[in-house]
């Protein structure tokens, strides 16, 4: 591959979405307890920023929470990020195992020349997004079709409406249902990361029932005990 080469004022957008995953996740396994959930997806999290810092760019942190409309909240995010002077945005998340650090290069490139680079995810939707500061439009962002199986259609219209050139990056599983969790936990070897996360969660828990179970047992017999007789 060819040497890539970039200007200084390109940034890394890395939006945190533990929350929707934790919710997928509580569907998933009921019981698993919040402290195992947590732990898998503090997994997700470093897995995806190692990545991003890799890419040498400066990375830029945000969460959803859910709390308003998914475009709004991604808006904010890389205006946030265009306002501090950077003229060029990947957005990633912690959502896509087999993202590599080439593909954030790959992005970069293509978007410091006010062209637009997505990642397409498998279900429609998008796991990477590239955008210049000079393509981006308030109105035409927040139109998109967010968190929707037609996004990445959407983002056709926006192509042609910009008159701008798209880069398309190979397909990739993403994971925002209980089935893509599965998907991506039956394909992927990067994902045995997640399979170890799990295993090691439950192993905790077996250890933490263990205590309690003998903690109990103890306790029990220790009060069928009766007070101490005195012997003459």
């Amino acid at each position: 591959m060819e040497k890539l080469t970039f200007d200084n004022k390109t940034a890394i957008l890395f939006f945190d979405h533990s929350k929707k995953q934790s919710a997928t996740l509580r569907l998933m396994a009921p019981r698993m307890g919040v402290r195992s959930i947590n732990q898998i997806l503090l997994g997700f999290r470093k897995q995806a920023l190692s990545i991003a810092h890799q890419s040498n760019f400066p990375v830029f942190e945000f969460r959803s929470e859910g709390q308003k409309v998914f475009g709004e909240e991604l808006f904010e995010a890389y205006q946030s990020i265009f306002s501090q002077g950077y003229d060029a945005v990947v957005a990633i998340g912690n959502d896509c195992p087999t993202l590599h650090v080439n593909d954030i290069l790959i992005a970069a490139k293509s978007v410091s020349k006010n062209h637009l680079a997505l990642g397409p995810a498998l279900d429609g939707g998008t796991y990477l997004i590239g955008i210049h500061k000079d393509t981006f439009s308030q109105s035409q962002f927040l139109n998109l079709d967010w968190q929707q199986p037609s996004l990445l259609d959407s983002f056709d219209d926006f192509v042609k409406e910009n008159n701008k050139s798209c880069l398309l990056l190979s397909p990739k599983g993403d994971m925002d249902t209980p089935e893509e969790f599965r998907n991506a936990f039956h394909s992927h070897i990067t994902f045995l990361d997640f399979a170890r996360s799990i295993v090691a969660s439950f192993q905790f828990q077996l250890l933490e029932l263990r205590k309690s179970i003998i903690l109990t047992i103890f306790h029990f017999e220790y009060s069928l005990r009766g007070p101490p007789v005195i012997l003459n």
